[in-house]
C-alpha cells in the first residue's frame, strides 16, 4: 500500500483495514481557438488540464488509527493508542481434564447436572445434558462453556486460567 494509505479500525477496535486513494488523474477541459493576430486565421488552444488526486474515503463508522496491526485479529486499544494482540487459542481439553478443573475450584459433576438440568428448553436441555455426558473433548469456545461460567461466577479470565492449567493434567 502506498503512503497515503490511512488504516481503520470499527468503534470496538476491530480492524477494517488499508485504504488508499485511488490514483491522481487529469481533467482536460478543451479551450475555444482563438484567432492569430497575424494571419487572423482560428488557432487551436491546448486543453487545460487540471490534476486532481482523490482522498481516501473512510468506510462507515471508520475510525483512523496511525498503522495495521501485526495481527489481523487484534484490537485497537483507544486509550493506550496501541493493537493489543488476541489471547492465543486455548488448547481442547479431555472430558476428564474439564471435570477435573471444576473439581479443583469445588464444582461437582452433580452440580454440573443440575445446573444443566435447569435449562427450561426441553431441547437445549437435553442437547446440553448430551454434550456434558458424552462429548470426549471440549472447546473453550463452545457456548456451554460461557453458560456454565456465568452460571457459578466464574470470570471469562478465570475460565481461560483454569482451562490452561487443565491441558497440563
Amino acid at each position: 500500500m502506498t503512503a497515503s494509505t490511512k488504516y481503520y479500525t470499527d468503534a470496538a477496535g476491530l480492524y477494517l483495514g488499508g485504504f488508499a486513494p485511488a490514483p491522481a488523474y487529469d481533467i482536460r477541459t478543451p479551450q475555444e481557438p482563438i484567432p492569430d493576430p497575424d494571419t487572423g486565421e482560428m488557432v487551436p488552444r491546448p486543453p487545460l488540464v487540471q490534476t486532481v488526486t482523490p482522498e481516501v474515503v473512510p468506510p462507515p463508522g471508520g475510525i483512523e488509527v496511525p498503522h495495521p496491526p501485526a495481527d489481523a485479529r487484534a484490537v485497537w486499544d483507544f486509550d493506550a493508542q496501541e493493537w493489543q494482540e488476541p489471547a492465543p487459542a486455548l488448547p481442547v481439553i479431555t472430558a476428564r481434564q474439564c471435570r477435573l478443573m471444576l473439581l479443583a475450584v469445588g464444582i461437582t459433576p452433580a452440580m454440573v447436572e443440575a445446573e444443566l438440568g435447569a435449562i427450561q428448553d426441553e431441547t437445549d436441555r437435553a442437547r446440553a445434558l448430551i454434550e456434558w455426558e458424552y462429548a470426549s473433548a471440549y472447546e473453550r469456545t463452545h457456548p456451554l462453556i460461557d453458560q456454565m461460567a456465568a452460571a457459578f461466577d466464574l470470570p471469562a479470565v478465570q475460565v481461560d486460567a483454569l482451562w490452561l492449567a487443565a491441558a497440563d493434567l
